[in-house]
């Protein structure tokens, strides 16, 4: 069987590694910002998760041997772009915690941060599926590797 749909194990897998390098790109942001004690690397970190969704598609492609699917498309940018919430919202707890957002909270500020928290994560989103589709497919057809239904 070559499709990995059904197949949770096989896509844990690939949840784990986008999570892992999400995980260490921010850290390499987060230290090249400590070293050279500048915040212009900060609008940087809102492109990480395609990134990391790069190295992702990369070991698909080697590993499957072909292009993902319409629907392992859809389920793999669902998740990345969950796991995405979920690897920020401890690292924002830390940064509050840590006196990072020292400004003060108005409501009206908080509003706006949360409306540009859900356009940056749309805008992740697009990005993410790109990364497995299109992007993906340009890949694979440098590697000589096609789509699973091409096959037919």
């Amino acid at each position: 069987m070559n499709s990995l749909e059904g197949h949770n194990t096989a896509f844990t897998k690939y949840y784990v590694r986008f999570g892992l390098v999400l995980l260490v790109l921010y850290v390499i942001i987060a230290v090249i910002r400590a070293v050279f004690s500048t915040s212009s690397v900060t609008g940087v970190a809102l492109i990480l998760p395609f990134l990391a969704a790069q190295f992702v598609a990369e070991a698909f492609l080697k590993k499957q041997g072909r292009v993902p699917t319409d629907s392992e498309v859809t389920r793999l940018s669902r998740a990345c772009i969950l796991i995405t919430v979920l690897v920020n919202i401890p690292l924002a707890l830390i940064g509050l915690f840590a006196g990072a957002f020292d400004q003060g909270f108005e409501p009206a500020l908080l509003f706006l941060v949360g409306v540009l928290l859900v356009i940056m994560l749309v805008v992740n989103y697009f990005m993410i599926r790109w990364a497995f589709g299109g992007l993906a497919k340009k890949r694979a057809d440098k590697m000589g590797i096609g789509r699973l239904e091409d096959e037919f």
